[in-house]
């Protein structure tokens, strides 16, 4: 039974200090995540659903934090479960691939102008602010 307790505890200190590794794609994150709570759950470990995902999203990098408390502003994390929760950052992640897609087409196709004109404040894909950078550096494109 020692054993058991020690192991659980391990368990409880990975959860406690998850974070997502540089360059590691938000769908690995997910993954090693929901194995760890995996884990802990088969220890019999209980732990809420509003903190499971509140840890979560603790630990992602700091250029997911837009979207992050958008979701907690507007969603119920008592009642929303994990993978609702990755669903929506994957479809904020797939919108700011898609926004740069058009945005590098609609550039290279006026090529004659000045790149500045075209640029669209309002479009995340114009800003500094990337959280698709680690999927784009971990996953080639198709």
């Amino acid at each position: 039974m020692a054993q058991t307790n020690g192991l659980e505890d391990i368990l409880k200190q990975q959860y406690e200090n998850f974070v997502c590794n540089e360059g590691e794609s938000l769908t690995s994150v997910y993954n090693r995540y929901t194995y760890l709570v995996g884990e802990l759950q088969c220890s019999k470990v209980k732990l809420e659903n509003e903190d499971i995902l509140k840890n979560f999203i603790r630990s992602l990098p700091s250029c997911w934090t837009l979207y992050t408390v958008s979701i907690r502003r507007t969603e119920n994390l008592k009642t929303l479960q994990m993978t609702e929760l990755f669903c929506m950052l994957k479809t904020f992640e797939l919108e700011i691939i898609q926004a740069k897609e058009r945005n590098s087409s609609h550039q290279s196709a006026s090529s004659t102008t000045s790149p500045a004109l075209h640029s669209d404040h309002s479009d995340p894909s114009s800003s500094d602010y990337d959280p698709t950078k680690q999927a784009h550096q971990a996953q080639p494109r198709k």
